[in-house]
């Protein structure tokens, strides 16, 4: 059975139907049964956010002494116009029970999200989800209400009944510096970070100018940057130079009184390894245990800009991801080019597997690098591939650019042809461009 039929079949339980863009359908039971009458909270808190800025709001969910719900969702409903954008993400109390999260804009106004996963674990109480809300810069409200419906299933598909609480966003209708960010915050001299200024409101039609500076002569940036009228932000670069040692540099922004700070690493540049990865051995999964125990052959489609070849697989794997792992290239059409079985590996953490010899690959080609997970529990990060990684020469691809990634089979080891939803399996390659040699890695 499919990812995509596991969440389905989960979340199909007796009555009409809430469409959820992403294909995920959650059932508002009608009928009432014991674990109707246990009563949870599900509560949005508030804040405070400039015209044209940010706020972001928790939604907890609360327990009387009653059963927890497997499966919960929300609608939320705001007033379109003054409200720009509204944006959600799953927290603490969804990620602890192995539960991912899909919403869609209804309407102008409305946004209804769903939290669900392929296993009947319970949530639990706390924080659910942020939401993240962008108040309009033409706004002339000074509160913003933000108004909450909710429906909830226990494991067994019956009803819980939810009491769902609104909050609200003052509007702070002053402008002022609220923030410096840049980049990468690491930096191999010489070389550059993006920088931006980000103001708590919209800039007055005059603009709004931030005086910048460097207490590292090695990291220059402009004496200045303007936010135009209207925007909240500005983007400009720092440039570092080489640098032969470690060293840290403060960049300091300044207007109306208000002063912002952002530190820069400044590195030595680093020769290349000849094997580069997607991802470098630091990665780890949001979630590095997806509570699934069948067998299910997982994979990521990539490109590279050059020619080269694959060395080997990687894959992250979680304590309870464990048996015989098989690591698999292909070829988009479902050739097999290569096959490599992992041994001594640890108990959790990167694993690696070298093919007996390097298999070519063309480049601006897709494959797909895969391994086969015999007792499932492997790492999931849900809409992962809505955009692509790219880490050149190699770029892990955007779902749909050729066909949905990350890639999934369920039962026996076979060629990974479905996908669902843009969901990472943290599965990478081992690649060695040509004219490079082996022993690095990244």
């Amino acid at each position: 059975m499919s990812i995509k039929e596991k969440i389905s079949r989960m979340l199909e339980y007796r009555s009409r139907t809430v469409g959820i863009g992403t294909g995920l359908w959650l059932t508002a039971a009608v009928f009432v049964s014991p674990a109707a009458s246990q009563q949870i909270g599900l509560s949005v808190g508030s804040g405070t956010a400039a015209k044209g800025g940010t706020v972001t709001l928790g939604l907890s969910l609360t327990n009387s002494g009653g059963t927890m719900p497997s499966s919960l969702q929300w609608t939320m409903t705001y007033p379109g116009a003054d409200v720009a954008t509204v944006n959600f993400a799953i927290d603490s109390a969804g990620t602890s029970a192995g539960k991912g999260l899909a919403c869609n804009p209804n309407t102008a106004g409305s946004t209804t999200c769903v939290l669900y996963s392929a296993s009947d674990y319970p949530l639990t109480t706390g924080s659910v989800a942020n939401a993240t809300i962008q108040v309009s810069s033409t706004t002339q409200k000074t509160s913003i209400p933000m108004t909450l419906t909710s429906v909830a299933s226990s494991a067994d598909g019956a009803s819980v009944a939810v009491t769902a609480t609104g909050g609200n966003v003052s509007v702070n209708s002053s402008t002022a510096l609220s923030g410096l960010t840049c980049t990468p915050s690491s930096v191999s001299g010489p070389g550059t970070a993006s920088c931006s200024v980000t103001l708590s409101g919209a800039a007055p039609v005059s603009g709004f100018g931030v005086q910048l500076a460097s207490n590292n002569a090695n990291a220059i940036v402009p004496q200045s940057v303007m936010v135009s009228s209207g925007n909240t932000s500005a983007a400009f670069t720092a440039t570092v130079g080489s640098v032969s040692a470690p060293q840290t540099a403060t960049l300091t922004g300044q207007a109306g009184g208000t002063s912002k700070t952002c530190s820069l690493n400044l590195l030595a540049l680093q020769q290349p390894s000849a094997e580069v990865s997607v991802w470098g051995p630091g990665t780890v999964p949001t979630n590095v245990s997806w509570s699934d125990p069948n067998a299910v052959e997982l994979g990521m489609k990539f490109q590279s800009d050059v020619t080269g070849t694959v060395t080997g697989v990687r894959f992250y794997k979680g304590s309870r991801n464990t048996g015989a792992h098989v690591g698999h290239l292909w070829a988009a059409n479902g050739t097999l080019l290569g096959s490599v079985n992992f041994t001594n590996e640890s108990a959790s953490g990167w694993q690696q597997a070298n093919f007996s010899s390097p298999i070519s690959i063309q480049a601006n080609t897709t494959y797909v690098i895969s391994y086969f997970a015999p007792a499932g529990y492997y790492p999931v990060n849900t809409a992962f591939f809505n955009t692509a990684v790219n880490n050149p020469p190699l770029h892990a691809l955007q779902s749909g650019t050729s066909g949905g990634n990350g890639t999934y089979r369920y039962g026996a080891s076979g060629f990974p042809n479905q996908s669902y939803n843009a969901n990472n399996y943290w599965v990478d390659v081992v690649f060695v461009p040509s004219g490079a040699t082996t022993g690095g890695s990244n």
